[in-house]
């Protein structure tokens, strides 16, 4: 994992992955080069 990295742990019903795919979407948009990926559990 770099620095430009960010993983987000999210439940699998849909309300969370909605809330987390918003995070992921706003600090990818204010971080440009930021890779974060989402970790359904």
């Amino acid at each position: 994992m770099s620095s430009r990295e960010i993983r987000i742990a999210t439940r699998k019903s849909a309300l969370a992955l909605w809330q987390a795919e918003y995070v992921k979407a706003r600090l990818e948009q204010a971080h440009p080069g930021l890779l974060v990926t989402l970790v359904p559990m």
